[in-house]
């Protein structure tokens, strides 16, 4: 079964970020200036990212799909990250050149995200 949630986006500041999507792949480059997330659920979600002081965008990821967080002209090795649950924002530092999955947390009952290691 498939499920879309919205995101809250509620504050904003000026710069820009981008979000491609693509079949997941090799974790990006740390050079690269950008960020691969990994949609590990059944679910297509939503989420909003900014760059250090940036202004929020709002973005979507299919279920078993991957994106790219492009970010070649942020001030900064980090994007803001955040995504709601029913209310509830999860709110994310994501360092240039990472690679996160997003997953259904049993515990906290949010859509949460993890730090990939190399290989997976």
């Amino acid at each position: 079964m498939k499920y879309t949630f919205s995101i809250a986006a509620l504050l904003f500041a000026a710069g820009s970020v981008s979000s491609t999507a693509q079949e997941p792949g090799m974790a990006p480059n740390p050079d690269s200036r950008s960020i691969e997330l990994v949609n590990t659920t059944d679910a297509d979600l939503n989420y909003s990212i900014r760059a250090q002081g940036g202004s929020w965008t709002d973005h979507s990821i299919q279920s078993g799909k991957s994106s790219t967080i492009n970010c070649a002209t942020c001030a900064g090795q980090m994007v803001e990250f955040a995504i709601d649950t029913g209310g509830t924002i999860l709110d994310y530092q994501l360092g240039i050149g990472e690679r996160h999955a997003l997953f259904w947390n049993e515990e906290r009952q949010v859509w949460d995200l993890y730090r990939m290691t190399p290989g997976q």
